[in-house]
């Protein structure tokens, strides 16, 4: 029982909080993904928890890409050639995701961001502008 609540617990921590001025921000042009090595300016700590915080985004929901990719390729085309197309990249997307933000997550102490196909999840934060 303890370890149920446990990973509800982990789980709940990890993922983004709402934002009441996410609404009226201006959307941005391009998903925000963290690039650990270039940003200097940031202190050692957080560049670590902010590693953590994308390991484990991609690992939570990392599998989501076997479902949204074939849906995506059915919306912007039509037949059934865009579906099976979008099966096997989205299995490919889902597990590379979820393998490498494992990856990302056991390894959060090192600052240095495993490279992900196409900037792994983008789970939408709001930027505080």
């Amino acid at each position: 029982m303890k370890y149920w609540q446990a990973l509800i617990l982990l789980t709940a921590l990890t993922l983004p909080l709402p934002n009441a001025s996410a609404e009226t921000a201006a959307p941005a042009a391009e998903p925000h993904i963290p690039n650990f090595l270039e940003d200097r300016a940031q202190p050692y700590g957080t560049k670590c928890m902010a590693k953590l915080d994308f390991g484990m985004q991609n690992f939570m929901t990392g599998w989501t890409n076997i479902l949204s990719v074939p849906g995506d390729k059915h919306v912007k085309q039509k037949g059934i050639m865009p579906i099976v197309s979008g099966i096997g990249e989205g299995l490919i997307l889902g597990c590379a995701d979820t393998v490498v933000g494992f990856l990302n997550a056991v390894t959060f102490p090192v600052p240095a961001k495993f490279p992900l196909p196409k900037g792994g999840v983008n789970v939408a934060k709001p930027t505080g502008k």
